[in-house]
C-alpha cells in the first residue's frame, strides 16, 4: 500500500470515527429528552433521532426500511422501536 492509499484510509477512518461520535451524542441527547421512551415519534423527532433530513426519512419509507403511520388528522408518526432497530443494524458495505 502506498502513502497516498494509507492517507486516504486514515482520512476515511477519521471520518467514520467522527460520524460515530456525532451519532452517540445525538442518541445521548435524545435519551435525556425521553424520546426513546415514547412508542411513536413525530417526523421531526424521527429526523433528529436518525440524524437525517425529512427527505431521507421519506426515502427510507419508500424503500420499505421504515413504516410511516399516518393518522386521519394528517399527523405522521414512526415507531421508535423500528428506528432504533434500523440504527443498531450493521451497515452494509460494498465489496
Amino acid at each position: 500500500m502506498n502513502k497516498q492509499d494509507q492517507c486516504k484510509k486514515s482520512v476515511d477512518n477519521a471520518t467514520i470515527l467522527m460520524t460515530l461520535l456525532r451519532i452517540e451524542k445525538r442518541i445521548e441527547r435524545l435519551d435525556t429528552q425521553n424520546n426513546l421512551n415514547k412508542e411513536y415519534l413525530t417526523t421531526l423527532e424521527a429526523c433528529t433521532y436518525m440524524g437525517c433530513t425529512r427527505g431521507m426519512i421519506w426515502k427510507m419509507v419508500k424503500s420499505g426500511k421504515i413504516t410511516r403511520l399516518k393518522l386521519d388528522n394528517g399527523r405522521t408518526y414512526y415507531a421508535a422501536a423500528e428506528l432504533k432497530k434500523l440504527i443498531e443494524s450493521p451497515v452494509e458495505t460494498a465489496a
